[in-house]
């Protein structure tokens, strides 16, 4: 596994600093039981390895989720690797989850500018805390807005053609997700100017069933 954080990093003075409004610790959150049950859902190791082998267009992947700046709201280290590559995940992420002023349940989708230096950090999700929002690059437009679709389940998506891509000669992307407590489906599809889609699964999400 690479080396995570050098250890000076690990022992720095976490800054005094007030995170953005989408990097705030929200008030009266605390006892918002559909906001802790969707939160306490998305935390843990996920596979899609069942799927993978059912159908061969998709792609046995492991996803881990872990809780992260535990003092400072609710917060998600997001890592996904192939299985059997997992010391080169593909995509890492850090999830801000809370309820906004409409009474939404929202996402906030963040990359790390050194993400390098954090593979593998679900593992020890407790070396984010000698950092503070300085490492993190918020992607506008690409949050996840959820709501519940009947107990123990929640559905959401991304806004339209908000969410900015140029992968593959994508404009926008996409994200559509459920979550329930033994896993989620995530479809994520990247789209040209004139709304054709160029990049994801054509066939329907990946699903990732909870192992741990």
């Amino acid at each position: 596994m690479r080396k995570l954080l050098p250890l000076f990093l690990a022992v720095a003075a976490f800054a005094a600093v007030t995170f953005s409004s989408s990097c705030s610790t929200e008030s009266g959150e605390a006892e918002d039981a559909g906001l802790n049950e969707l939160f306490g859902f998305m935390q843990g190791t996920f596979s899609s390895e069942a799927q993978a082998e059912a159908d061969e267009a998709f792609f046995p992947i492991i996803l881990h989720m872990a809780q992260i700046w535990e003092d400072r709201g609710r917060w998600l280290y997001v890592e996904q690797a192939m299985i059997g590559r997992e010391n080169e995940p593909y995509r890492q992420r850090v999830y801000h989850v809370f309820r906004d002023d409409e009474g939404r349940l929202v996402s906030d989708v963040f990359t790390l500018i050194n993400e390098q230096d954090f593979v593998g950090a679900h593992l020890s999700p407790e070396l984010f805390d000698a950092f503070d929002a300085d490492i993190l690059s918020y992607r506008s437009g690409c949050a996840v807005y959820l709501e519940a679709a009947g107990p123990g389940e929640f559905r959401g998506s991304t806004l339209e053609d908000q969410c900015p891509s140029s992968l593959q000669g994508a404009s926008f992307a996409t994200s559509e997700v459920t979550i329930t407590e033994a896993g989620m489906e995530t479809w994520d599809r990247g789209f040209s100017a004139e709304g054709e889609q160029v990049w994801g699964s054509v066939s329907g999400g990946y699903v990732f069933l909870r192992i741990n």
